[in-house]
């Protein structure tokens, strides 16, 4: 159940933080930070994607973790290199991640759509 809670939050924690790069992208991320931020959300989501690899879930829930694994991996490759990251490419990875949220705890929880939304928002 405790390993459950985990993956679940990483997860959540994961996917909604490339969120911020919709604040302010000139003037927050300077110098290398910017790089601290793309990687951040990538190490958590790794450890997510080898947790859930690891654990007995369908193969279906462990695809959508790899396949949102590997968008974010590739989308965080581009911005690795760009001055400033784009919020609406890193917006796509958050997106797969939110529906990988909502997915894997369904699963654990066996709940609706609304516990999910606060699951999200209560990051």
């Amino acid at each position: 159940m405790n390993f459950s809670i985990f993956i679940v939050s990483a997860l959540a924690f994961a996917a909604v933080y490339p969120l911020c790069f919709w604040i302010r992208v000139d003037g927050l991320f300077k110098d290398k930070f910017r790089k601290f931020n793309v990687a951040l959300p990538n190490a958590i989501g790794g450890l997510v994607m080898v947790s859930v690899w690891l654990i007995d879930i369908p193969l279906s829930l462990k695809i959508i973790v790899t396949v949102w694994k590997a968008v974010l991996v590739s989308v965080s490759h581009y911005s690795w290199k760009q001055e400033y990251p784009d919020p609406k490419l890193m917006t796509l990875p958050c997106l797969l991640g939110i529906y990988a949220f909502i997915r894997l705890q369904a699963y654990f929880a066996a709940s609706g759509g609304a516990i999910a939304l606060i699951g999200i928002f209560g990051r």
